[in-house]
């Protein structure tokens, strides 16, 4: 009788609870382009919910912007507190119209389930010593097997990895509990939630691998150079987004088999801009493409991590998570640090390449000419000695010096409108990359004067025509 209470009285909450249900994501919520290499469809979607369910289906959360999907925003916090917080109270939620994401959904749908099951095992451990758990679970199990079909269902429906991955985190913080409350009979079925959660959201991982690898051989096919500008900087915004995310979720879990999920990930969106980077011409251009997408992740990244807590001292043994080896697993702080590096080095190489290309277009000759007579002095076994070839001779730099005198204010000015342009989205990396070319500019000339005074008396003339380094400072100033 009391199981048959039971088991009733969790099938009206779980039918409640589906039309209480919001989807933040659908199958169509990829980084980049679905294809017929996507898991589009819930795998095992029917089940006996459908046949009592009040009214229809869960409710689609849809906003303006494709990136929001996978922005992570407060949803976290469902894990603060997660044993003192009550239920769902379906009739109160109704009332109000309220709607919960799907973690929410399965926080409270086990909240209720860990706390029948421990008040249920408690009584029939006293009440019958010797055979308490065969008299526990005759009581429980068919209320067991009518939530584990629920989530089974949910589950498969869901292509949100951000709320996987929380139901994971969740479900691992219940075990907590029930060690904590020394309640061992959901010991099974907590370890079965994790069997069910794991998969999907290793599907949905792989879906994003893929939708990016769809990006790149499209744009591999297509005749445009460079592919859709405009669809590369959303994809990035939505990995973006997504990356930190999982990064930040990860923080005190440190979870192995996410972290390689994402390691995957980083390679793919890395595979693809620089894909369609080699697309795009001249080489100045490929390289302030990258330097767009490189700064966005970062500063997305180190703008979501900033005064985050380090998670080693959160949840010390969640790291076993599903692998069950919790030692072996690398601090997802660090983790979300490398991460930062990672695309750090990589912007900062593409910022030197970009540094390089314009001044090789503005000001090639005196960048050749420094170089070409730096090697040939090195060559020759000593710094001082002057070069032999009339390439690097007087002059060489005497006419090299006319032309620097004479274009050097416009060839900065250009530089700028040029930087400008190409640094649109970002006002802060545009500024980073001018003033990394105009002080290599400075370098070099200083690099061309000294290698001027280096030639000796015959040079003379030609330094007394130099414009003074005092005065390109001055003029650099002007655009900080």
């Amino acid at each position: 009788t009391v199981g048959k209470t039971l088991l009733s009285h969790f099938r009206v909450y779980l039918s409640h609870c589906q039309n209480l249900e919001m989807k933040h994501a659908q199958c169509s919520d990829v980084i980049g382009l679905l294809g017929p290499n996507i898991t589009k469809q819930a795998v095992g979607s029917s089940s006996i919910f459908s046949s009592f369910a009040v009214g229809g289906s869960a409710t689609r959360s849809r906003s303006g912007d494709p990136v929001d999907v996978f922005r992570l925003r407060d949803r976290h916090k469902i894990m603060d507190n997660l044993d003192k917080r009550s239920p769902i109270v379906p009739h109160v939620a109704e009332s109000q119209n309220l709607k919960f994401p799907t973690e929410a959904i399965f926080r409270s749908m086990c909240k209720l389930l860990m706390d029948s099951c421990s008040s249920e095992y408690v009584f029939v451990s006293e009440f019958f010593t010797s055979d308490s758990r065969e008299v526990f679970f005759e009581t429980m199990d068919p209320a067991l097997e009518v939530i584990r079909e629920y989530v089974r269902e949910m589950v498969a429906s869901c292509f949100d990895p951000i709320a996987l991955l929380i139901m994971v985190r969740v479900n691992r913080q219940h075990q907590l509990v029930m060690q904590k409350r020394r309640v061992p009979c959901l010991d099974r079925f907590l370890d079965e939630m994790n069997m069910v959660i794991w998969p999907r959201l290793k599907v949905i991982l792989d879906n994003q691998h893929v939708s990016l690898r769809n990006v790149a051989q499209k744009l591999s096919s297509s005749r445009g150079g460079g592919g859709d500008a405009k669809m590369l900087r959303e994809i990035a915004r939505k990995y973006s987004e997504l990356n930190l995310s999982l990064v930040h979720l990860n923080l005190g879990f440190n979870q192995g088999q996410l972290q390689h999920s994402l390691e995957r990930l980083r390679s793919t969106m890395e595979n693809l801009l620089l894909g369609s980077a080699r697309q795009m011409q001249p080489v100045s251009k490929s390289a302030a493409f990258l330097v767009n997408q490189y700064s966005l992740i970062v500063n997305v990244l180190k703008d979501g991590l900033s005064g985050v807590v380090s998670g080693d001292d959160m949840d010390a043994d969640a790291g076993a998570g599903a692998d069950g080896d919790g030692s072996t697993q690398q601090s997802s702080s660090s983790f979300g640090q490398r991460m930062i590096d990672h695309f750090d080095d990589l912007c900062a190489s593409n910022i030197s390449l970009y540094v390089e290309q314009e001044l090789s277009r503005f000001f090639g000759e005196m960048v050749d000419f420094v170089k070409g007579a730096e090697q040939e002095s090195r060559a020759m076994g000593s710094p001082s000695s002057q070069p032999q070839s009339p390439n690097f001779g007087v002059a060489a730099a005497a006419q090299i010096m006319r032309d620097f005198s004479a274009k050097w204010k416009l060839s900065i000015d250009q530089i700028h409108n040029e930087v400008s342009q190409n640094f649109l989205d970002g006002a802060e990396c545009g500024k980073g990359v001018l003033k990394a070319i105009l002080t290599q500019l400075l370098l070099y000339y200083t690099r061309f004067v000294e290698v001027l005074k280096e030639m000796g008396p015959a040079a003379n003339d030609v330094l007394k025509e130099s414009v003074t380094i005092p005065s390109i400072m001055y003029e650099i100033k002007k655009f900080k």
